[in-house]
């Protein structure tokens, strides 16, 4: 712990409003641990506050298992003792958040608070069917009618003036015609070719 505090005091001042937001959050979200728990196995202690053998395998993720499993909880663990052990450094120097920093809290908790709801709902809604989109468009018709004509522009580049593909594109009522016929010649070259 006198290690941890030497390194802490080569952190610039700057970042400790930064870790200390950080870790403010995670404390709160997390709910910092249980306090003298009884008649459960704990984990690891510091101060006051406990890291139980059910907190921990409530954060650990069902899909892990064997070493995965056993490494996942070791750097837990160590996260969680280092976060306590700054925690309880930051509250004995009086470091705290200022209204600014309170904000993004609060901020952060509506956008996970708004998420948890998207996500709760999103069962519910459900992709509209073809059927549905063209009866819509069928009821709506008239609302994609254009007022102004459009154009599409298209820049054709080539590698040489080609005046036989020039003509065919001002002769021609479509670009997608003078495509699909210069395919057609194309494939016809290549077959010949072999």
């Amino acid at each position: 712990m006198i290690l941890l505090i030497k390194k802490i005091g080569m952190i610039p001042h700057i970042m400790y409003k930064h870790i200390t937001i950080l870790l403010l959050f995670l404390f709160i979200v997390t709910g910092c641990g249980k306090k003298h728990p009884e008649n459960v196995a704990i984990i690891a202690r510091v101060g006051d506050t406990y890291l139980t053998d059910e907190d921990l395998k409530s954060y650990t993720p069902l899909h892990l298992s064997g070493e995965n499993q056993k490494t996942f909880q070791t750097d837990f663990v160590r996260g969680w003792i280092k976060e306590k052990v700054l925690l309880q450094y930051f509250k004995r120097n009086k470091i705290q958040l200022d209204e600014k920093d309170l904000s993004m809290i609060e901020k952060y908790k509506f956008q996970l608070l708004y998420s948890h709801f998207v996500n709760s709902i999103s069962p519910e809604i459900t992709k509209p069917t073809d059927v549905e989109i063209a009866q819509y468009y069928e009821a709506h018709k008239d609302e994609y009618q254009r007022d102004e004509d459009e154009v599409h522009l298209v820049l054709l580049f080539l590698e040489q003036p080609n005046i036989g593909i020039q003509d065919d594109i001002k002769h021609s009522k479509s670009l997608m015609e003078v495509i699909e016929k210069r395919r057609s010649i194309r494939s016809t070259v290549r077959i010949k070719g072999k």
